[in-house]
């Protein structure tokens, strides 16, 4: 499947979404020289730690974390600036993404799961349901991905299953960049091999090589034919 990319967008809600979902798997495509984007649609100033106060600067801090999490990765880091508690699949959000899409003209796009019986997050759903609706209507785009919400009681349904060598740590080590969301259960390790648990059982796969110690799913929307 990833042989076949060309190009490709991820659009995520938050500074550290990326991370969590698949990073193993943009840091996989950056490897084979494909051209990445990653469109940060918030800046993620409502999200702050449970062990700390809310700090005035924290939407530059995030973006500042988020640069620190993908130095070593070919990816180029796009920020819309929304506000977290407007952001819904209205025209304005729509338009001002399409646009950018459009620039971008990659032709796989990755993002959240887009139904609401997969949904951790309410703005993981509006940013699924606006970058579906502009996927849906672009026939350059070829491939609409969603990856695994957060939450691993969610009813996500996979069918595109990657497995990577030796890429805890690093996966690890992009997540801990974002500091301001020290506290939250994401940050500590266990919750990635917790992730490999879960990813495992949903691919009925009964065993894992002992150097393959990521696994990140996907569900795969819907993969169009390339003009000839």
């Amino acid at each position: 499947m990833l042989d076949n990319i060309q190009s490709a967008v991820c659009v995520v809600a938050h500074p550290d979404d990326a991370e969590i979902g698949l990073f193993s798997t943009l840091e996989y495509l950056s490897m084979q020289s494909v051209p990445l984007h990653l469109i940060v649609m918030t800046g993620g100033s409502l999200g702050f730690a449970v062990q700390s106060n809310k700090q005035d600067n924290l939407r530059q801090i995030r973006k500042f974390e988020l640069e620190s999490a993908f130095s070593d990765i070919n990816i180029s880091l796009h920020y819309m600036d929304h506000q977290e508690n407007s952001l819904s699949n209205n025209n304005h959000h729509i338009s001002s993404l399409e646009k950018l899409i459009l620039k971008l003209n990659c032709d796989t796009v990755f993002t959240h799961a887009g139904d609401n019986k997969y949904c951790d997050h309410q703005n993981h759903l509006a940013v699924s349901k606006i970058v579906t609706n502009i996927c849906a209507r672009k026939d350059f785009i070829r491939n609409l991905i969603y990856f695994s919400p957060v939450n691993g009681m969610a009813s996500f349904s996979p069918n595109l299953f990657l497995y990577y060598s030796n890429a805890l740590e690093r996966k690890h080590s992009a997540i801990s960049k974002h500091q301001s969301q020290h506290g939250r259960y994401y940050m500590n390790k266990n919750f990635l091999k917790e992730s490999n648990i879960i990813n495992r059982s949903r691919s009925n796969f009964s065993g894992l090589d002992v150097d393959k110690d990521i696994l990140e799913s996907f569900q795969l929307v819907f993969s169009k034919v390339a003009n000839v």
